[in-house]
């Protein structure tokens, strides 16, 4: 190589650094810090390599047994909760059933008789059935539900049955994660002490294996239980007249799925696999009649759709540039592009966290009228008829979910009132004002529109 090629590719090595690897400023770099995206992957990647600093096998599988607690309730909550339930609420939730409820369960387990012991040891299926419903789930899932009962007493949000559902969720998760610690220190102690006597390793692998198992799909089972639980106590909180009946009917019916699936588990793992399915269907029909949703495939839409980042065409940026006043008389403007063509090109978005990627809208010209985004992160200014779907060639509001229609809904002036009015044109897909299903309704300013998972909220200035 002569010292002129040597030259060259070091000036081009150069560029390749500077163009295309040193490519992030320092503004981006604490973006990405700050990404809910980046916290929660790392979260959860790293975390299980971070607990092997600890220099005992109880230690880890107890630190295991926490951090899945934790993967359920973020995952579950960002799934599942209602915008406008604080996460701290839930937190709260499972923070209570895992250190004040758990330990006055286990010093109430301690108090003779244990019927219910005798019950779950019986060689006959149908006694240890009725031992684990009657016994096991109706004690835990009343254990579970005091602190969700606490909320919805003193708590107006946790009256409203969606609450109800994900509250219940996370106290589930958190008496879980006591119950694995629990667990673990029993059976892996039992495991130690048979391997001191015997001299066999061997004997600790199936106990781990089984710890390992209950942190990954207890929070899960237990949440699904205690969730069905916490939607009827939020329904007896608003219904004086049928309080007692609906209390009764939701811990019999979170007692009998979990009872059942303590049950069957020990029969066969594949009956257990098969009942657990079953108890996340059941969830799933309470969850969506508390969302008013009448299609499951807008859960979790944002979460489990692709990001979709657009750029404006430079002869669109071009046109929507302000432009500077003329001294002279202004030129005839050029007419006004097709409604379709101006529909199509969506404003760019950033990446929002996890299930707030729902929607890209488009801006129309000013107007006092306005359909704000309820993430905060966009708004459209309403001044002639306005549609709202997926179809971008028709939609000046776009929200890119398989439950929302291509035209879900039309947003048009009431001449009458001097307000906007709400009209849902899809013929599957639901439309809520407030949290109340609609067919049509008049706007006012505060008002809450959902179509799918996503959220707007009117507005009017001046």
């Amino acid at each position: 190589m002569s010292q002129a090629q040597a030259r060259g590719f070091l000036a081009s090595l150069k560029t390749v650094w500077r163009d295309d690897v040193l490519v992030l400023e320092r503004p981006a770099i604490g973006e990405i810090l700050r990404s809910p995206v980046f916290r929660f992957i790392c979260l959860f990647a790293l975390t299980p390599l971070a607990i092997q600093v600890v220099d005992s096998y109880s230690g880890i599988l107890n630190g295991l047994a926490v951090w899945s607690g934790i993967f359920w309730a973020v995952l579950l909550f960002r799934l599942f909760a209602d915008r406008e339930l604080r996460f701290e609420l839930a937190v709260a939730t499972l923070l209570a059933t895992a250190f004040v409820m758990m330990p006055l369960f286990e010093l109430y387990l301690a108090l003779p008789p244990h019927i219910t012991e005798r019950a779950i040891d019986s060689g006959l299926l149908p006694v240890r059935f009725l031992g684990y419903v009657l016994g096991v789930g109706v004690r835990e899932e009343m254990c579970k539900a005091i602190p969700v009962m606490l909320l919805a007493w003193f708590t107006a949000s946790a009256r409203r049955p969606l609450n109800g559902l994900v509250l219940g969720m996370m106290a589930g998760i958190g008496f879980a994660v006591s119950e694995n610690v629990y667990y673990v220190y029993k059976t892996l102690g039992q495991a130690i002490e048979s391997t001191q006597r015997t001299g066999q390793l061997s004997v600790l692998i199936v106990p781990i294996y089984n710890n390992v198992v209950r942190m990954m799909t207890g929070p899960f089972g237990h949440s699904v239980y205690s969730g069905i639980f916490g939607y009827f106590i939020a329904l007896a909180a608003s219904d004086r007249e049928r309080r007692l009946p609906l209390l009764l009917t939701g811990l019999g019916l979170a007692a009998l799925l979990h009872g059942s699936y303590n049950t069957f588990v020990g029969v066969s793992p594949l009956w257990g696999v098969a009942m657990k399915a079953f108890n996340f269907f059941v969830l799933m029909i309470y969850f969506l009649k508390a969302r008013g949703l009448g299609s499951a495939l807008a859960i979790g839409a944002g979460l489990f759709q692709r990001t979709v980042v657009r750029e404006m065409p430079e002869e669109v940026r071009r046109a929507a540039a302000p432009r500077p006043a003329a001294a002279t008389p202004p030129t005839p403007a050029p007419p006004p592009a097709p409604a379709e063509t101006l529909a199509d090109v969506p404003t760019v978005v950033e990446a929002a966290p996890l299930a707030d990627l729902d929607a890209t809208i488009v801006e129309p010209a000013a107007s006092p009228w306005r359909l704000r985004r309820g993430d905060g992160s966009g708004s459209v200014a309403l001044s002639g008829e306005t549609l709202l779907g997926r179809d971008k060639a028709r939609c000046q509001v776009v929200v890119e979910e398989g439950a929302v229609s291509r035209v879900h809904a039309r947003l048009t002036p009431d001449p009458g009132s001097g307000r906007w009015r709400i009209e849902r044109l899809s013929a599957t897909g639901g439309l809520w004002v407030n949290d109340a299903p609609v067919e049509t309704a008049l706007l006012a300013p505060g008002d809450r529109i959902q179509a799918g998972t996503a959220v707007f909220v009117m507005e009017r200035s001046g």
